[in-house]
């Protein structure tokens, strides 16, 4: 039994990795133009997300021109400000970058169209 499991495992985890690299998801943020003193808000926006298990990343910015404010919209199911984001200055997250982390809890994967907004992070502008 044991000469079937290894072979097994071995091709499960092949497959996997061949599902995965084949997949191309894309997150892209929103621009805009704003004065000192002003909130803005910007669209995370994605593509190609089919099937998603799960993603992380960060979110890097110019913290002198800049002052995080809120997360929000967030669309996604568990999608959290507690849970799913490291917030600047919090932990070991510093001034300047945002950590983003979800996953997608029953393990069947989610679709969302492209252009779909997933979460909007918001910023108050120090410096324009």
């Amino acid at each position: 039994m044991k000469r079937f499991i290894t072979p097994f495992i071995a091709v499960l985890l092949l497959f996997c990795a061949s599902y995965a690299a084949a997949q191309t998801v894309t997150f892209s943020v929103g621009s805009t133009t704003a004065n000192r003193g002003q909130q803005i808000c910007l669209p995370i926006k994605v593509s190609g997300f089919n099937q998603i298990l799960g993603f992380q990343f960060s979110i890097s910015y110019d913290p002198s021109a800049l002052q995080f404010a809120s997360v929000k919209i967030l669309n996604l199911p568990d999608l959290t400000e507690a849970s799913s984001f490291g917030l600047p200055g919090s932990g070991n997250v510093p001034q300047g970058k945002i950590t983003v982390l979800w996953d997608e809890k029953t393990f069947a994967g989610l679709t969302r169209p492209d252009g779909t907004t997933i979460f909007e992070v918001c910023f108050n502008v120090l410096n324009s």
